[in-house]
């Protein structure tokens, strides 16, 4: 997965090895997955391997701490656990 954030929200996109095609088979990846701090339809936990990303009911992402700097790690506790916990509760 690439895991990007911003102001807005946050996008994840899958991405797919290239060894997983047979050859001739058509390359497809699916779009990323946006999502709006605003929408409030998502949720994020953290525990000591992985920030958990529950995106309704139909969707669960796992982000692997070991894959982020410490800041990187600051910054999303910060955006996606207390900001995004704060926009939720003024709507």
């Amino acid at each position: 997965y690439i895991f990007t954030l911003y102001k807005w929200g946050f996008t994840i996109e899958t991405i797919i090895p290239e060894d997983e095609f047979e050859d001739g088979e058509e390359r497809v990846s699916p779009p990323p997955r946006r999502v709006k701090f605003s929408d409030g339809n998502f949720s994020c936990c953290e525990n000591e391997e992985l920030f958990v990303i529950f995106i309704g009911r139909e969707t669960i992402y796992a982000l692997p701490k070991r894959c982020m700097s410490d800041n990187d790690k600051e910054i999303i506790r910060k955006i996606m656990i207390s900001d995004a916990s704060d926009l939720k509760r003024k709507e």
